[in-house]
């Protein structure tokens, strides 16, 4: 791979080799074991110690679960922070801005890379229809579709979408991943570096398409990207001298099928489309890139795409990024956001099951603390806190679930069992009670005013405020505790078991479709 080049406007003191990026492929490097051993050493000393030293663990839940208070009320706040970004942009027609200096916005092409695999075609086909949208699609806007060849009729799909969306693009190409090349787990990021390289040799080396002025966008195949976004980035790519060293990111909203999923699915997409607008929201928060995202090609092309052993596909190509630049690769938020579909299934268990399948896969993404550990000796001349910020953000959102949840659920037990007290937030026999019973509060009106800003923002007639509807849910909200132990905290700490006993990483699809 090549070494990244020291371009105007970056201050790289020294090249980095690409090779050098790359993860470490053997299951049972010590890196790997380190964030399943931290869950487990902590949530063993929880378990041992309510048995041994029940107050000191009681304190130490209590700290942890006043903690993920104070989370939601910051959550809540940036939220709202990102609700009025998301209706100003809306409103601001920023594409139409003076272009920056020495580039126009109408000199950028955008390559699209729609990753997939088994998808419907009607899947793809809304896909299109919204990239076919895009301000000056047909002359600026390369589509390839990612297809993966073990995949029966993934030709003859793509041929149907081809002649479907003929003439509303620049181009409209495919791409067939080949099946088991050497050094590669089967999922996205492989097929993202198979379909990235055939791009750049077809657009850079055959047409001679300036790579300067291309950028690359990874998106999931249910990915409805909003009308304006790739004119956005046009303008924003254009006018930022710092473009080669910029992620931008729309907030992604799983909003395409939420009243098709049940009750405690729809709850959880709630939160998570909340968390994700907040955390956009939030530069202290150090976002990351989430499952849609666009990177300038030049940077894609300089540390070698996508690497093709990795599970989280999303965090870890801008994870490569970041070290490949010492730090300085940072996520642009575009506040006009992407629709996505959450998790179904056939049946209601089917739909947990695989909602539970996709967050084991989420939590193949603590991949990315040994990551960061692997490369903390590899990049010679980066400062300390440009290493820290991204270890702690990594182990912070990893840990937060397993360890979180279940130092919580613990010192629940140990409250009710000792004091006769379920709610650990709100301890017996603390100076100031009505402190801590506004602390409460205001975390519960943050959670039910999350709750009812997206169901107000997604509810689009009046079905949706069903007395039935609405009593599931908030049924629903008096099992979220334990639930979100069992859909959130579990998985992860499977994933992170799994990993510190050297097990394969896979990568499983959750299945999509339209709704009728």
């Amino acid at each position: 791979m090549k070494a990244l080049a020291s371009w105007p406007g970056t201050a790289i003191p020294e090249p980095v080799a690409g090779h050098d990026l790359d993860i470490v492929q053997n299951p049972h490097d010590l890196s790997y074991k380190i964030p399943g051993l931290l869950a487990w050493i902590i949530l063993g000393l929880s378990v041992i110690g309510a048995w041994a030293f029940p107050q000191v663990v009681l304190v130490a839940a209590t700290v942890v679960a006043l903690y993920m208070l104070l989370r939601f009320l910051i959550v809540l706040a940036f939220y709202i922070v990102g609700t009025l970004r998301c209706h100003r942009w809306a409103a601001n027609k920023i594409e139409d801005a003076p272009a920056g200096e020495g580039m126009q916005a109408g000199d950028v092409h955008h390559v699209v890379l729609v990753a997939n695999y088994r998808e419907p075609e009607e899947v793809l086909a809304r896909t299109l229809e919204g990239l076919a949208v895009q301000k000056a699609a047909d002359s600026r806007l390369v589509v390839v579709l990612a297809m993966e060849e073990a995949e029966e009729g993934s030709r003859a799909k793509a041929a149907a979408l081809q002649a479907r969306f003929a003439g509303r693009f620049a181009d409209l190409l495919a791409t067939y991943h080949p099946v088991n090349l050497p050094g590669e787990i089967r999922g996205k990021g492989s097929n993202l570096l198979w379909a990235a390289d055939e791009v750049r040799r077809e657009l850079v080396d055959r047409r001679h398409m300036a790579i300067d002025h291309l950028t690359l966008t990874s998106s999931d195949a249910d990915s409805i990207f909003h009308p304006r976004y790739f004119g956005v980035v046009s303008q924003l790519f254009a006018a930022d001298p710092q473009r080669y060293l910029r992620f931008w990111q729309a907030p992604l909203l799983l909003d395409n099928n939420i009243w098709r999923v049940p009750t405690i699915i729809r709850l959880f997409t709630f939160m998570t489309n909340a968390v994700h607008l907040s955390e956009q929201s939030n530069a202290a928060a150090f976002p990351l890139p989430l499952s849609t995202f666009t990177l300038s090609f030049k940077l894609a092309e300089q540390v070698g795409y996508w690497d093709p052993a990795v599970i989280a596909d999303d965090t870890h190509v801008f994870l490569r990024c970041y070290f490949a630049t010492r730090g300085q690769a940072r996520i642009t938020p575009v506040y006009l956001p992407t629709k996505g579909d959450t998790i179904t299934g056939a049946t209601y268990w089917q739909a947990l099951a695989n909602f539970y399948k996709q967050k084991l896969r989420h939590g193949w993404g603590c991949q990315d603390a040994s990551y960061i550990l692997q490369q903390w000796g590899r990049v010679k001349g980066m400062p300390l806190g440009r290493k820290l910020l991204p270890l702690i953000k990594s182990l912070h959102d990893h840990l937060i679930f397993s360890v979180g949840s279940g130092m919580v659920l613990v010192g629940t037990l140990l409250s009710f069992l000792l004091y006769g007290n379920p709610v650990i937030t709100l301890p017996t026999g603390v100076p100031y009670p009505l402190l801590w019973q506004a602390a409460n509060t205001l975390g519960a009106m943050a959670l039910w005013g999350m709750w009812i800003a997206e169901r107000v923002r997604l509810s689009s007639d009046v079905r949706h405020w069903r007395l039935s509807t609405l009593i599931m849910e908030v049924l629903g909200w008096g099992v979220m505790p334990v639930a979100s132990f069992v859909m959130l905290g579990l998985p992860v700490l499977h994933a992170q078991t799994k990993m510190m006993l050297g097990s394969q990483l896979s990568f499983v699809r959750t299945p999509k479709q339209v709704d009728p």
